[in-house]
């Protein structure tokens, strides 16, 4: 799930601030909190769903204008436009 909300994060960092450098977290770490190790997979599926409903619904609502917009990576600072990101998880 983390690449889809880390998506979604981004996507909506992207169509409202100009030029964002995204935030990194350490996805192995994340896992092992424990939310992730001891609670039961009921709540995490149904947020999946929503939140897989809520990524459709706003990679398919940008203008030309909007993807065009571009975010910036702190690893190596390049830019990707939103068009991209929209593309890599379509």
């Amino acid at each position: 799930m983390d690449q889809l909300d880390s998506c979604y994060i981004r996507i909506k960092w992207t169509l409202t601030e100009n030029a964002p450098v995204i935030k990194q977290y350490d996805e192995n770490l994340w896992s092992q909190l424990n939310d992730n190790m001891t609670m039961p997979i009921e709540p995490t599926l149904s947020l999946l769903e929503g939140l897989h409903f809520r990524l459709t619904y706003i990679m398919n609502s940008p203008s030309e204008k909007d993807l065009e917009k571009k975010f910036i990576h702190p690893d190596n600072g390049n830019e990707f436009p939103l068009k991209e990101i929209i593309g890599t998880y379509a």
